[in-house]
């Protein structure tokens, strides 16, 4: 709804239902694109697409990513160096692909 807050409007019609139509742009991908986490902590990541299967992958096998009910969440290693960044690419159905990155720090 769009309104204007001066209240004599609301009486000439300045207050209207707002109907948006078309595919909503943000509607797939994976939130947020960047984190930076401390050893020992949990990043989570959402994914905004249709529900799974989904298959994610890490470039760093000391990072392991583990589905919960809607993304995943992955534990920042004690043995990984502060600066280490670790990319994860997820595909879904439907043209789903994405990949966000974990920096420790």
């Amino acid at each position: 709804m769009w309104h204007c807050h001066i209240l004599e409007h609301e009486e000439h019609d300045m207050m209207r239902p707002l109907i948006i139509v078309g595919e909503n742009p943000v509607s797939k991908g994976v939130t947020p694109q960047k984190q930076k986490k401390r050893k020992g902590m949990k990043a989570s990541y959402s994914i905004l697409a249709e529900e799974g299967p989904y298959i994610i992958t890490s470039n760093n096998p000391a990072f392991r990513p583990v589905l919960t009910g809607d993304g995943f969440i992955v534990e920042v290693p004690e043995a990984v160096q502060d600066g280490t960044i670790a990319a994860f690419t997820v595909k879904g159905r439907e043209d789903l692909v994405a990949t966000v990155t974990l920096e420790v720090g």
